[in-house]
């Protein structure tokens, strides 16, 4: 299964606006991203507060807010679950590491990128 670029987008869009979202004004976020044989990842982390064990249970739910962001917050709780649908209708997977205090790792592996590859050039890849 190839991978669709433009749907694989919208999803790393919507995790780089949740981590601008609930990351500190001036604070960075990382986006890195790792080719292995034909399977990209993508990793965003930003200087948020964290999201305890219980939260990461539902954070992929729609509509759920974070129980002490939901009124700090602007959103509707879909951006995630809309990002994972999307991913996983493409074979691959979204996942997120953190812990309270301590800042969330999102992890998104997508399939299948190497067709996009542009002649002659090796590990570039354009996304849209």
């Amino acid at each position: 299964m190839r991978a669709d670029l433009e749907r694989a987008k919208e999803a790393l869009v919507q995790l780089i606006d949740n981590a601008n979202l609930y990351s500190p004004t001036g604070q960075p976020v990382t986006i890195t991203a790792e080719l292995t044989g034909d399977t990209v990842t993508i990793s965003v982390s930003d200087r948020g507060p964290g999201i305890d064990d219980f939260e990461q249970t539902m954070i992929f739910d729609k509509f759920y807010r974070g129980k002490d962001q939901r009124y700090l917050v602007r959103g509707t709780g879909m951006g995630l679950p809309i990002a994972k649908a999307i991913i996983a209708a493409q074979q691959g997977n979204m996942s997120v590491t953190s812990q309270w205090g301590m800042a969330p790792f999102f992890l998104l592996r997508s399939l299948s990128i190497a067709a996009r590859r542009t002649r002659g050039e090796r590990g570039q890849h354009t996304c849209g």
